[in-house]
């Protein structure tokens, strides 16, 4: 798993000799933290694979070799799959 606010700075910038840092998420005692939306990502993924969901961030070429037939559909607000159904379905136009 990988977590980061997406900031980074030179070592020099902190007075560090270290040529690259990359920052964290901090609580308020200075420790580093893993966001719950983090978390959550993470077991969403494994849960999609064990059971046979839509995969929700795969790329186009991993799709396409995976058979439709073994996913299971999450096209309607109704029938939602399992992973949608737990965490989940939004972005989606359910019009």
């Amino acid at each position: 798993m990988h977590s980061s606010t997406g900031v980074v700075a030179l070592g020099s910038d902190i007075g560090q000799n270290i040529s690259l840092i990359k920052t964290m998420t901090q609580g308020v005692d200075g420790n580093l933290i893993i966001q719950g939306s983090s978390l959550k990502g993470c077991i969403r993924s494994v849960y999609e694979v064990i059971t046979n969901s839509t995969l929700g961030v795969v790329s186009k070429k991993v799709r396409e070799k995976i058979p439709r037939t073994t996913l299971l559909p999450c096209t309607h607000k109704n029938q939602l799959c399992p992973a949608s159904r737990i965490f989940g379905a939004s972005g989606q136009k359910w019009g």
